[in-house]
């Protein structure tokens, strides 16, 4: 299948380990595994293939986010709902020529965000929400001037809300309550990211 340019299996019971072939199609440059009940580990080399956009979201796949994933050349990568653990890997800042969103979502991620995101100068989603990531929000997403949607609600951040994350321009949304944040800024509150409070944001 040397021309096949697209692959999309999802939406299935296919059960199983990643399946390795999808390495071996050279022209392959669109990949949906989704909403199957693969498991396992996802191999490192498919950061390293020519991929447009890579969605393994809502399987039972068991990773860490490997290094290399700065490879990637894809625009959309959605990796939500899976066992992953670990953090995200600084690499992701080389993909600033190409990323324009990641979907990260209940993915048991730890540490911090890492302050190379700031480098992703065409991301319009970010969504890490539901994982254990923790300390403050990186000053450098105000950096991210394509920004529409930022949800990091569900997590253990804390600090201030930084005003000027509020203020990026093409931001529409931005979730951010449960967590452990002390402080907003007044042009954060349009959001209705949630209320601040010695506890958790938003928590009843």
């Amino acid at each position: 299948m040397k021309l096949l340019f697209e692959l999309d299996v999802s939406n299935n019971r296919f059960l199983g380990e990643f399946p390795q072939v999808v390495l071996s199609l050279p022209q392959l440059k669109f990949l949906d595994l989704r909403f199957t009940e693969f498991e396992g580990p996802v191999p490192t080399r498919l950061f390293d293939k020519p991929l447009d956009a890579i969605f393994t979201n809502d399987n039972r796949f068991q990773f860490g986010i490997p290094e290399n994933l700065g490879n990637s050349p894809v625009s959309v990568l959605v990796l939500a709902n899976n066992n992953l653990g670990g953090c995200i890997p600084g690499s992701i800042g080389k993909m600033d020529k190409t990323l324009n969103e990641v979907i990260l979502m209940n993915d048991n991620l730890t540490g911090c965000l890492p302050p190379e995101i700031g480098m992703l100068k065409k991301l319009t989603v970010f969504d890490v929400s539901s994982n254990n990531l923790q300390g403050p929000l990186p000053s450098v997403i105000s950096r991210m001037r394509s920004l529409e949607q930022l949800d990091v609600e569900h997590n253990r951040f804390n600090g201030e809300v930084p005003a000027t994350v509020c203020r990026l321009p093409q931001l529409l949304n931005f979730t951010y309550s449960f967590n452990y944040f002390t402080k907003e800024a007044p042009e954060c509150i349009k959001f209705g990211g949630g209320t601040v409070s010695d506890g958790r944001i938003g928590e009843e």
